[in-house]
């Protein structure tokens, strides 16, 4: 849980969806289609891989990630199957999109949250900040 001094500012929204303050033009139409593409997504396991994916941007993931835990709720209150090609509870969804919100977690180089690792060489997705953040508002 991120305490209100370690938050990421907010400044505007997409569907509904807070956009990280500081953020160039560029970079928030590229947020603004994730989240349009997360948007479209409906199911778990499909909305599960998506807020994992470290090449999407950090508010996009955090909607899948919510959109997960609501279907995943829904499916409990139903009694619904669970899914066929993963295994998803609300602790492995809740770990989804670590850092989020997190001033101290955020990574200085790109963007997302040094708490989603360092993929393998080759596999690398994540996006790179224009200009890194300084110091102090980064980990």
């Amino acid at each position: 849980m991120t305490d209100e001094t370690d938050k990421i500012p907010i400044d505007g929204e997409w569907r509904g969806v807070g956009l990280h303050a500081g953020q160039s033009e560029d970079r928030l139409r590229t947020v603004r289609a994730d989240i349009d593409d997360a948007h479209l997504l409906r199911a778990l396991d499909d909305l599960a891989d998506f807020a994992r994916d470290i090449g999407r941007a950090p508010e996009a993931r955090y909607f899948a990630k919510l959109k997960c835990l609501a279907l995943l709720d829904d499916a409990v209150e139903r009694r619904a199957p669970r899914s066929k090609t993963a295994v998803l509870d609300r602790d492995t969804i809740k770990a989804l999109a670590p850092g989020f919100h997190s001033l101290k977690w955020q990574s200085r180089w790109h963007y997302g949250s040094v708490l989603d690792g360092r993929p393998p060489p080759g596999l690398d997705r994540r996006v790179k900040r224009e200009v890194p953040l300084p110091d102090k508002l980064a980990k």
